[in-house]
């Protein structure tokens, strides 16, 4: 009886999970399109949609979560704020530091003379 009564006490009790929230400032990405992404890739609603759906884990496939992942934009610093557990914000930090890459192939210019007609015409045609 004393493990039976020990059992319903810990299964009574909120579970042990707690909430992080942080910061990824984007270089080169634009925020508001990153977390617009993360939303659909997390199967998160957008304000525009209704209804009740449970927010998947970004750690296991087809896993809920207790600690909801979310994410808010600040377009004055170009950075997203998302708050979820620890594995959850890993696996977004590993997403939006693959995608917040510059070129990496330099972007290489040329100069063009033209000897039988104007930069105009060519540019218009």
């Amino acid at each position: 009886m004393e493990l039976m009564a020990a059992l319903i006490e810990q299964l009574d009790g909120l579970p042990a999970v707690s909430a992080q929230v942080k910061i990824f400032r984007m270089e080169n990405a634009d925020a508001t399109q990153m977390a617009t992404m993360l939303q659909t890739l997390f199967g998160q609603q957008t304000n525009q949609q209704q209804g009740v759906q449970g927010l998947q884990s970004a750690t296991g496939a087809g896993e809920n979560t207790l600690v909801p992942l979310r994410f808010s934009v600040d377009t004055r610093t170009n950075t997203i704020i998302a708050s979820g557990n620890s594995g959850d914000l890993a696996v977004v930090r590993s997403i939006l530091g693959g995608l917040d890459l510059s070129d990496l192939r330099g972007r290489l210019t040329s100069v063009y003379m033209l000897k039988n007609t104007t930069a105009e015409t060519v540019a218009t045609a």
